[in-house]
C-alpha cells in the first residue's frame, strides 16, 4: 500500500515539476546592440494609393550589414511603407504634415552562422536632424518577433538610433534587451 501511495504521489508531482522546470524561468535576457548600415535595395514601389504624384506612400526596401552582440557579423534586410511628400523639384519636403511617417514593416538580421532575428516596424517617423553629415533621423521601437538558431523563440524591443545621409545610406545603432530560451 505504501508503495502504491508513493507511486501515485510521484505520478502526481512529476508533471508539476516539469511545468515549473520548463517555464519562462528558463529564458535568459541579454543586452543586445546592433551597429550597421543600410541602403535602398531597389526602386521605390507604391504601397497604398497615392494622394498625388508628389504626395504618396512608397514601399522602402533596405539592405545592409554590420555586427551585433551574440549574433556577430550579419546582413540586414527590411521593408516598410513610408509617406513621402516631394517639392515641385522632386526633393523631400519634411515641412509637410505626415512626411516621413512609416509602418507596416518587417525584416531580419541574418548572422554568418545562419541564425536569424525577425523583427517588425509597426510605426515611426523620420524627421530632419541637425547631426553633422546627415539629413534625417529616427528613434523608434523595433519589436523582435522571433528567430532561428540561438534566437528561436526570441522576443524583445530595440530602440533605433538611426541617421540618413544625403546619399541615402542609413547608419543604425539598435539597442535593447532580448529574451531568448536557454
Amino acid at each position: 500500500m505504501k508503495i502504491l501511495r508513493n507511486a501515485i504521489l510521484i505520478a502526481w508531482l512529476l508533471p508539476i515539476g516539469f511545468a515549473i522546470g520548463c517555464g519562462e524561468d528558463d529564458d535568459k535576457t541579454i543586452d543586445f546592440v546592433a551597429t550597421f548600415f543600410t541602403t535602398r535595395g531597389n526602386e521605390l514601389e507604391p504601397c497604398g494609393e497615392a494622394i498625388s504624384p508628389t504626395n504618396f506612400w512608397a514601399l522602402e526596401h533596405q539592405v545592409g550589414n554590420g555586427t551585433a552582440t551574440t549574433l556577430g557579423e550579419f546582413t540586414a534586410e527590411m521593408t516598410f511603407c513610408i509617406h513621402l511628400i516631394l517639392t515641385d523639384e522632386g526633393l523631400p519636403d519634411p515641412t509637410q504634415e505626415g512626411f516621413g511617417e512609416y509602418g507596416d514593416g518587417e525584416g531580419e538580421l541574418l548572422g554568418e552562422n545562419g541564425d536569424k532575428i525577425f523583427f517588425e516596424l509597426s510605426s515611426g517617423k523620420v524627421k530632419p536632424t541637425t547631426a553633422e553629415g546627415y539629413i534625417f533621423e529616427f528613434q523608434d521601437t523595433i519589436v523582435v518577433t522571433g528567430g532561428t538558431g540561438a534566437f528561436e523563440g526570441g522576443r524583445g524591443d530595440l530602440i533605433t538610433d538611426s541617421y540618413v545621409s544625403p546619399e541615402g545610406t542609413t547608419d543604425h545603432v539598435w539597442s535593447g534587451e532580448l529574451t531568448i530560451p536557454n
